[in-house]
């Protein structure tokens, strides 16, 4: 008779040896840790709303650009902005605008929260018309022009004007103390059609002189051009129609 059992005990052998190493294989590979639900790093935001006035007169700062890294957005007409952050972190936020130093700010909310920022003022060119209306304008936007046909407004930091005899008189809007007018400049130098609108200059160095706008010789009116300091609307005065326009 056959004997079975070197068989049997050779296929078992074969099976404990396959549990073995697969055993061995399994203990070699990483452990994976279960994850509990909602445990990611899930970014929650949460709203700031900010108010932003005018540090000595209160008044809210009107169209003021608000960003921060990869974000931005502006103040309306009551100083007021929202803007979404991620919360328990750090954001450098920066407040800036014409007439105002700019304004930065470390903010970290933890929900939705109010914050209220106050700018720092720049000293304003105060500006008066003969009619006796007054406007404050921010300095660092104010430019002479005028309307060009096909080429819109050319303008300038720099005043283009004779004084007597024709001599050129160009000074900087960093240069001027004060302008007055109008008054009229009739020299056949400056211009040979006769009378020309005209202004008198302070500098802020010394000194008066009366001088004619070089481009009104052509028929080009001038106009004071800047940003209103309240408003930030682009504002167009004619010298025609100012008495005096003061320059910090």
């Amino acid at each position: 008779m056959t004997n079975r059992f070197p068989l049997f005990r050779s296929a078992a052998v074969v099976a404990l040896s396959l549990l073995v190493a697969s055993v061995a294989f399994a203990a070699q590979k990483p452990k994976r840790r279960a994850v509990a639900p909602g445990s990611g790093a899930l970014t929650v935001e949460a709203t700031l709303t900010g108010a932003v006035t005018d540090a000595t007169t209160g008044a809210p700062v009107v169209a003021a650009d608000v960003f921060i890294p990869g974000k931005s957005t502006h103040t309306d007409a009551s100083g007021n902005f929202t803007m979404k952050l991620a919360t328990g972190r750090d954001f450098v936020l920066t407040i800036a605008r014409t007439g105002f130093e700019t304004l930065t700010a470390t903010v970290n909310i933890s929900g939705d929260a109010s914050r209220n920022f106050r700018m720092t003022p720049r000293a304003t060119t105060k500006v008066r018309t003969v009619n006796g209306t007054n406007y404050e304008l921010d300095t660092e936007t104010i430019e002479f022009g005028y309307v060009a046909p096909f080429f819109g407004y050319v303008k300038d930091t720099k005043l283009n004007l004779c004084q007597a005899g024709g001599t050129s008189f160009t000074p900087d809007r960093s240069e001027i103390d004060k302008i007055t007018g109008p008054v009229q400049l009739n020299d056949a130098a400056c211009c040979s059609r006769g009378s020309m609108p005209a202004v008198n200059v302070t500098l802020k160095s010394g000194g008066t002189s009366t001088a004619a706008f070089v481009d009104a010789c052509v028929g080009y009116q001038v106009d004071v051009i800047g940003r209103d300091h309240r408003t930030n609307a682009a504002t167009y005065l004619h010298f025609s129609d100012l008495a005096e326009i003061d320059l910090p």
